[in-house]
């Protein structure tokens, strides 16, 4: 799906799959043809679209929760004698009924993607952080919605998760972003060696870092944290407040959020040193993505088209705010790695000069990000004044 000026919304994947079992007792061959649907740069809204039209050609809801439990079989599913709690219900207009069917959604991918972590498979990492980091959101920023003495426990528990798989995808997005750097730099200024090094560097902490989330992927924390996921759409796990209306919620979740991140804002323009500034900047860009995560929940299944316009106007100022901040700390990020390296080398007695070329590079781009920003910030505040 292309919105009018071309940019890819959602992608839509035909799929023939051909999977092996090997569980003792249990090998068997199984092949089935699925369409799978990603949102890109679409949101929930244009996702819901293609499953319509996806059920209106004759597809049916998958029975599965992911290939690999179709795989191994449905005797599988459940390990044990205890099944999995039904879905909450709410009337379809509710903030509830827009919880359920997101967080189901999101809850998959984390499922899907833990076994292909467990393969190092590409981008596997990143998808599955994403994938905690918005159940985390959504259960942040909705609270009033949850029950939360069940549902904060695994709000730190995805935190801990996301910020472990954090190591290996920041490696991952390093190595790419000092390859990039280099290669934008006139032919000759940075030597082979140059290149080699940092490019080791960050192979050799994407091992270390993968060490560590296979640690946490075969650890007893973590097979608690899936049991949880397990039971975290039941009845009990949202209060009353979930039966508001899903329009009104989602505006007035929003405007809160906003508030908390103006105040952060605002202590980033009043800094008085580059560390101060940079810290909160970065706080900014990260309850941005919240508030993005938050909007992005409003679908016209659910909610009416006027307030669904304005939601997602509200979605798109902070994903750009998001986007401009995160190449601000990316920037900061790298130009504090190539700094600290031109140390080490420096004091080895090499020449450090590459790495501060690039360390001063890096420093003009986010110097750049930073000026940019404000442009963004307030066509967010606009968007925000707007809602309903």
């Amino acid at each position: 799906m292309r919105s009018s000026n071309g940019a890819a919304l959602v992608e839509v994947v035909d799929d023939r799959v051909t999977a092996s079992s090997l569980r003792p007792g249990h090998k068997h061959v199984s092949t089935w043809r699925e369409w799978e649907a990603e949102i890109v740069s679409g949101d929930e809204s244009d996702l819901a679209r293609v499953r319509d039209r996806l059920l209106q050609a004759g597809a049916l809801d998958s029975p599965s929760p992911s290939k690999l439990a179709r795989a191994l079989g449905p005797d599988a599913v459940t390990p044990t004698s205890e099944a999995e709690p039904e879905p909450a219900s709410f009337a379809k207009n509710s903030i509830g009924a827009l919880l359920v069917e997101t967080v189901a959604r999101h809850r998959d991918a984390f499922f899907e993607h833990d076994a292909l972590v467990r393969l190092d498979k590409e981008d596997a990492v990143h998808q599955m952080r994403v994938a905690a980091r918005r159940i985390r959101s959504l259960l942040r920023g909705y609270r009033p919605q949850f029950a939360r003495q069940l549902t904060d426990p695994i709000e730190r528990e995805l935190k801990w998760c996301a910020g472990v798989l954090g190591g290996a995808r920041d490696a991952e997005v390093m190595a790419l972003r000092l390859d990039a750097l280099i290669a934008a730099q006139p032919t000759g200024t940075i030597s082979k060696t140059t290149r080699k090094h940092l490019l080791a560097h960050q192979r050799d902490a994407y091992a270390t870092a993968y060490s560590e989330v296979m640690d946490m992927l075969t650890s007893p924390r973590y097979f608690r944290l899936l049991d949880s996921l397990d039971t975290i759409l039941a009845a009990d796990h949202f209060s009353k407040k979930a039966k508001r209306d899903g329009s009104d919620a989602i505006c007035s979740t929003l405007v809160r959020m906003h508030k908390k991140t103006r105040k952060t804002e605002g202590k980033a323009r009043a800094a008085t040193n580059t560390y101060e500034r940079d810290t909160n900047l970065h706080s900014v860009r990260k309850e941005c993505k919240r508030i993005r995560y938050a909007a992005e929940i409003a679908n016209k299944t659910h909610i009416d088209a006027k307030s669904g316009r304005k939601i997602k106007r509200v979605r798109k100022a902070a994903e750009d705010v998001q986007e401009v901040l995160g190449e601000h700390q990316d920037g900061v990020i790298t130009r504090n790695l190539l700094d600290n390296i031109a140390v080490d080398v420096a004091e080895q007695g090499g020449d450090a000069s590459d790495y501060q070329r690039l360390a001063g590079y890096e420093q003009a781009m986010a110097d750049v990000a930073e000026s940019d920003y404000r442009t963004h910030w307030k066509a967010l505040r606009r968007a925000i004044r707007a809602l309903p």
